[in-house]
């Protein structure tokens, strides 16, 4: 299975009120939701969230969409599925340790702002993926960091069978959340965004840019 997650840029002007700009931002997330379901053969219509935001499954389909200052994005797989996007930027000196643990930090070569949003994202999709929201992300432990597989926009080609998962996985990084291994694919879209799609299983992932 091939998963297309959607990003898409969302213009924003310097004087624009918070309202407005989280208005814009989730209008947008809606536009990237809609490509993704033209590129997945899902629905259309039929995409609805729970009381406190969370997606409900349109039939078969799972999806999730994330926005930020600048950005928008949404993913739709048939298998549990989150996403993530940040814009990279200082934040408060103590969330280091309120997000990560040590050994987590060592694998990720520091605590750095770069480092911090990786980690960030990665937990936040997982979280996502299980319908919950940012007060399980200290449930989340990161186990393994894979790379940023993507020297350009072409999907990788399907594993020969005889090839090990594993190997297939190499590129994404895995986390562990009650007892399960999930499985995490970065996208570094440039030197101040980057994204996250959390899944239960490493799918071939072709990130798509909204037209």
């Amino acid at each position: 299975m091939t998963i297309y997650p959607v990003l898409i840029d969302v213009p924003h002007a310097s004087d624009e009120k918070p309202p407005e700009r989280m208005r814009k931002q989730r209008e947008y997330a809606r536009r990237a939701l809609r490509h993704c379901a033209t590129l997945t053969g899902a629905p259309q219509d039929g995409w609805s969230q729970q009381e406190g935001g969370a997606p409900i499954p349109n039939g078969e389909f799972y999806w999730s969409i994330s926005h930020t200052r600048g950005l928008a994005a949404a993913v739709i797989a048939k298998t549990p599925v989150g996403i993530d996007v940040e814009r990279i930027r200082e934040r408060r000196g103590d969330l280091f340790d309120e997000v990560g643990v040590e050994e987590e930090w060592q694998l990720l070569g520091g605590k750095t702002w770069p480092a911090f949003f990786t980690l960030w994202t990665a937990k936040e999709s997982v979280v996502k993926a299980n319908s919950l929201g940012i007060g399980q992300l200290d449930e989340c432990r990161l186990t393994h960091l894979g790379r940023d597989p993507h020297v350009s926009d072409r999907p990788p080609p399907e594993p020969p069978a005889s090839v090990c998962p594993d190997v297939w996985s190499q590129g994404c990084s895995k986390l562990d959340f009650r007892s399960t291994t999930w499985f995490v694919q970065h996208r570094h879209i440039d030197a101040n965004h980057i994204a996250a799609i959390a899944m239960t299983e490493p799918h071939r992932v072709a990130w798509s840019p909204h037209p």
